[in-house]
């Protein structure tokens, strides 16, 4: 069960009607969420993160017990008529609170509530690691299980995912390449692996990953490794992410279990 709390709405002489439908829009999300009737909150919200209603669905019901305490706060620009559902989320593993920004828009004359892979959370005990090129030599395949792949151009700032998997030990291989197209440079690119709830991408491990690696070369191998359970994860995805705010990055990858 996850409490709800509403703070008072933020506004700044916005139009009535659409703020107040705005935050209509987020209080019926979050309580359908709180209740469990992810039927009713698929009303509410767009998730760009997923091509089906049954993958999304899925996804939900297996990741709706992440957080004990909600609290949300609507606010407003009244320049824009635009609205954001500000989030604080208590975590249930570590206690500590992640917060997230979920823009509220219009579609088809309805407000609803928008998720699209840039609201992310993490557990305090998450590790971060890193891996450039000069660190292949101490790399080795872990695994010669695949269990899912990625191959996708990125926008700055953007990501893609694999399918949904169920890890078998606390650690995946990706085996990877990742360039800027019409450059040589080196670039770097973000590797999570994530569960897909109904307010983020929960990160369960990451890796920084920094080199030129084109597809006519040859793959950087890395490892992402969980600490933050002893249980291995189900249900995740590998998300790979281009963290720059101005250069693409071309990305193709396999990933291990």
């Amino acid at each position: 069960m996850i409490l709800l709390t509403a703070a008072p709405v933020v506004s700044n002489a916005a139009p009535l009607d659409n703020e107040k439908l705005a935050e209509q829009a987020v209080n019926s999300y979050v309580t359908a969420i709180q209740q469990g009737n992810i039927d009713e909150a698929i009303k509410w919200v767009i998730d760009t993160r997923f091509s089906s209603t049954e993958e999304q669905k899925k996804s939900y019901e297996e990741n709706n017990d992440l957080f004990s305490k909600v609290t949300v706060e609507v606010v407003s620009d009244p320049e824009n008529n635009s609205f954001a559902a500000k989030i604080d989320l208590t975590r249930r593993d570590d206690g500590t609170i992640n917060e997230v920004s979920l823009p509220v828009i219009q579609q088809d004359g309805a407000w609803k509530v928008l998720l699209n892979g840039e609201q992310e959370t993490k557990s305090s005990l998450v590790k971060t690691q890193y891996f450039s090129k000069e660190d292949s030599n101490v790399i080795s395949p872990m695994a010669s299980v695949l269990v899912g792949n990625y191959e996708y151009y990125l926008s700055p700032g953007k990501a893609t995912y694999t399918g949904s998997f169920n890890m078998v030990s606390l650690a995946v291989g990706i085996s990877g390449w990742q360039h800027n197209p019409g450059s040589t440079k080196s670039v770097t690119g973000k590797y999570q692996v994530v569960s897909q709830g109904a307010f983020s991408d929960d990160v369960k491990g990451e890796s920084f990953v920094t080199g030129y690696y084109p597809p006519s070369g040859s793959a950087f191998y890395t490892t992402i490794r969980i600490v933050s359970t002893t249980t291995p994860p189900q249900g995740v995805k590998v998300k790979a992410i281009d963290p720059s705010s101005q250069d693409g990055l071309d990305v193709k990858g396999y990933v291990y279990s």
